[in-house]
């Protein structure tokens, strides 16, 4: 079976936005960034030195990141 992405990372320069694909993928960044995380307009702005560790965190629990 072919899964499909859940969250896409796109590069910035000095931010990268992560954009969840679908309901559980955004539920997934709620719940294991902080409160206070940036969200523009539908997309989590994270410092390139955060993006590894919330990608790693979304692996394990099963989401496709891309």
């Amino acid at each position: 079976m072919l899964k499909h992405t859940d969250i896409a990372v796109a590069h910035h320069g000095s931010l990268v936005l992560l954009q969840p694909l679908n309901d559980n993928a955004a539920e997934w960044l709620r719940g294991h960034v902080s409160q206070e995380a940036r969200w523009y307009v539908t997309a989590l702005m994270v410092e390139p030195r955060y993006v590894g560790q919330i990608i790693r965190g979304a692996m394990v629990d099963g989401l496709l990141v891309q």
